[in-house]
This record gives structure tokens, sequence and C-alpha cells, in this order.
């Protein structure tokens, strides 16, 4: 049973609105709640080849940020999954996509955008499920292998601008494709 579905069974399913009505990524709890999924068998994190999308927006103003992220997760919303958002960094990753198709989704996402975007974009073997409990707050996402070191570099490009990379088949560093 997907992690949905142990969710569902405890009464903690319910999807954010910033992700399409399949996906979740976390919520607050009762302490009852906690208490009952640290109990529940949830299913451990499988590795996957996940293709993934960072975008940064310039976070001069924060206000521009804000209109910045709301733009971005709307054009994405129906196609890509939104892991996280944290501050001016936005996480996607997309399901059944061709690297065309990807690529199509983050020109428009980056093209619509009312700020300045920049992105690093490709495919990785990383860990998919990845569950956090703490006292009210459960999160569900993926962990990507030397994140840092692909941030480091989405902070090396020009506004504007994107990169593929790509992590798979024992390839011990992040790659540029392009």
């Amino acid at each position: 049973m997907p992690t949905g579905g142990y969710l569902r069974k405890l009464g903690l399913f319910r999807p954010r609105k910033a992700t399409n009505a399949a996906s979740f990524l976390s919520l607050s709890m009762t302490a009852e709640q906690v208490q009952a999924l640290k109990k529940a068998q949830l299913p451990r994190p499988e590795r996957k080849l996940i293709s993934f999308c960072i975008f940064c927006l310039r976070d001069d103003s924060d206000v521009a940020v804000e209109e910045g992220v709301q733009s971005l997760v709307s054009n994405l919303v129906e196609e890509a999954v939104i892991q996280e958002v944290l501050s001016s960094l936005v996480l996607v990753t997309f399901r059944e996509k061709t690297a065309e198709e990807q690529l199509a989704l983050i020109d428009v996402a980056m093209d619509s955008a009312k700020i300045d975007i920049k992105a690093v974009h490709g495919i990785a073997e990383a860990l998919e499920g990845f569950v956090i409990v703490t006292n009210a707050y459960l999160h569900y996402g993926v962990l990507l292998p030397r994140f840092m070191q692909l941030l480091a570099e989405l902070m090396k490009l020009e506004f504007g601008t994107k990169a593929r990379y790509s992590f798979a088949d024992g390839i011990q560093d992040w790659v540029r494709l392009e």
C-alpha cells in the first residue's frame, strides 16, 4: 500500500493546495495522530530514478519571490509534484515525462514567471518516500544525492539560464549534460 494509503487509513491524508490531488507533502497533526503514525508500519524509502528540477528565484524582494513562487507553482502543479518550497528555492519532481517534455515544462514555467529564475534539472538515483514525523509535523519527499553540490552548481548560473545534470548509473558526482 502506498504511503498515502497508510495516511488515509489513519485519517491523516490531506493534499496541500499547492500540489496535485494525488500528492501530499506535509501536514500538521495532533499528538494522537503523531502517535498513531509512529506506530504504523510505513514503507521504507525506495531508490528510484527521479526526474527533478530545482528553481532559484531572484530574492531581492520578498513580495516578488512570493509572486514568483505562486506563478511557478501554478504553471507546474498539474504536471509535476511540488516537493519543497524553501524561501526562493522550489524543488519539483516529474512523473512519467520524457526529457523533452520535462524541458518544455521548465521553459514554460521560467518564461511565464514574473521574476528572474535559474534552474538545474535532470535525473538522479534518489530516495523517494523519505518520511519525517516529529511532534506535530509529517514530511514526505525525495532525497537527492549530493544535494549541496547541486546547489553550488545552481548558484553559479546566471538568472534566466538552466543546466541539466545527471547522477545515475554508478556516477559518483553530478555530471553536467549540456
